[in-house]
């Protein structure tokens, strides 16, 4: 039991039930003991939720809701308000799980609310899949970005976008054990190998919401609207698609009632919404909103998407993977997977900054340096790559840009030895550094010993500029500059000099 939850449980001789009915007040803990004194002040008009139903506390700061089995009761905080925790940083895993069976005919939850004060801008970490699947993988991830995240000071809080394991047992609940002491606050979404498979349908949250608390949920801060959602719908004992099922669809609809028009939706998911049935019924429920912001994981690579409904238009941001290509590859210095993503990027997240007006992103590669946002390619200047199919054919002028957070709305201009700014061409093709890496795996360069073989396929990246200049690029040294930018948040730059024989 929680240390700021008081929970006063009344079972009734062989009552078995399916659900319960929560009472409970919601109240300003002034003195954040995480308990109800005498003359803390009642938070009235405070939604609470299960994750389908919202009610709102009274004048009195109480709520009574209908609770079923396998649920999880929050409230959806103003942007004002935290709960009064610990030392547990993992803010969604201090919401009240009810597990499938068994509960009580009545329970009660008192929600102990801290003030803080909210910075009209302020920077979120959106962290993709880590999915560790063995202690060794587990380790890697202290070892780097649950490591980098600590150290980091300049972060209000994260959003871990799911699969954090690979499977459960008992990575998830070793996981927890590392999260929940970063100083950083955190959120987490529910991913599909998040699941505990052992069970049928019903209970494959049980083990996340264990740890995690409730898998669906929403949140303020800043005047903005995070909304996290569990769209991982199961298909028999294993399987999964992505959707909504109809319970979400209800608690998105009365969640958004709540929410001022001019306040900004973010949506928070695993499997992109770009790649989900129902993206046309979500645009309708968001008609009117203006621009949202879809933030997901699940596919290891960085891809944007836009979809476009009645007076709503959704940016889509897929973070890519903080494992990269599974934690395989070659090993570094440290003795870590390099792991590249398939789109090329290396292993990494995204930082927002968003403000009154807007947000704007940048990708982070993990223990690389914040400026690091794209690769630059030369042709030529390794004699290797005119061995490697897909750059055998470039001519020897071609220079390639790789911009992690790219998309095919952004702009890309170069500048070769302070000449003219040009426009790169945006194109479908495989990464240059995946090629290569391709290429040695097939050419027995690749794995070395004690690493293992990356997992990579011919697949092209959907952010990468080419150019060629018409004229060969002359013998001595050369300096280029690259700017990339959009509308839609993204604004980096890239360097790099060269010589060339």
């Amino acid at each position: 039991m929680k240390e700021w939850i008081i929970c006063l449980l009344f079972f009734l001789p062989g009552m078995s039930v399916a659900q319960s009915i929560v009472t409970g007040r919601v109240y300003w803990d002034k003195n954040q003991n995480g308990k109800y004194d005498k003359g803390e002040p009642s938070l009235r008009d405070i939604p609470v939720s299960n994750g389908d139903t919202i009610v709102m506390t009274n004048r009195n700061g109480e709520y009574s809701l209908t609770v079923f089995s396998g649920e999880s009761v929050f409230p959806i905080l103003p942007s004002e308000y935290t709960l009064t925790t610990t030392n547990e940083q993992i803010e969604n895993s201090h919401y009240v799980y009810f597990p499938t069976g068994d509960v009580p005919a009545r329970n009660r939850v008192d929600f102990a609310l801290s003030r803080i004060v909210v910075a009209p801008s302020f920077r979120v970490a959106a962290v993709g899949d880590m999915q560790v699947g063995k202690y060794s993988e587990e380790n890697y991830a202290g070892a780097t970005i649950l490591s980098e995240l600590a150290e980091r000071r300049d972060i209000d809080f994260s959003i871990h976008l799911g699969d954090i394991v690979n499977e459960p047992f008992p990575y998830l609940k070793n996981m927890y054990g590392m999260m929940r002491v970063i100083p950083t606050p955190a959120w987490t979404v529910l991913g599909n190998h998040d699941r505990d498979l052992t069970h049928g349908p019903e209970k494959q949250e049980s083990v996340f919401n264990t740890y995690f608390g409730a898998a669906t949920y929403s949140f303020n801060r800043g005047g903005i609207h995070f909304i996290v959602i569990n769209n991982i719908f199961p298909d028999g004992q294993r399987g999964y698609n992505g959707g909504y099922n109809d319970k979400q669809i209800r608690f998105l609809k009365n969640d958004l009632k709540l929410v001022p028009r001019q306040n900004r939706i973010v949506i928070c998911q695993h499997i992109p919404m770009m790649y989900t049935p129902q993206k046309e019924q979500i645009l309708g429920l968001l008609a009117g909103r203006g621009d949202v912001l879809v933030l997901s994981g699940h596919t290891h690579q960085i891809a944007r998407h836009f979809m476009v409904g009645d007076h709503v238009r959704i940016h889509e941001l897929g973070v890519g993977a903080t494992c990269g290509s599974w934690w395989v590859g070659e090993r570094d210095w440290m003795g870590i997977p390099a792991a590249i993503m398939q789109c090329g990027s290396p292993r990494g997240y995204f930082t927002l900054d968003f403000d009154r007006i807007g947000y704007d992103i940048k990708f982070k590669g993990v223990g690389l340096d914040s400026n690091r946002q794209m690769d630059i390619w030369v042709n030529g200047l390794d004699s290797i790559d005119g061995k490697i199919p897909g750059l055998d054919t470039l001519k020897p002028n071609t220079i390639i840009v790789n911009v992690y957070g790219g998309c095919d709305s952004t702009e890309v201009r170069i500048q070769l030895d302070n000449g003219t700014w040009n426009t790169m061409q945006h194109v479908s093709m495989i990464a240059p550094n995946v090629s290569r890496m391709l290429y040695w795996n097939k050419t027995a360069g690749y794995p070395t010993k004690y690493s293992r073989r990356a997992v990579l396929r011919r697949q092209k990246s959907p952010h990468i500029w080419k150019i060629e200049y018409p004229d060969a690029l002359t013998p001595g040294t050369h300096f280029v500059k690259i700017k990339a930018y959009d509308k839609y948040g993204l604004d980096v730059t890239g360097a790099m000099s060269f010589v060339k024989e």
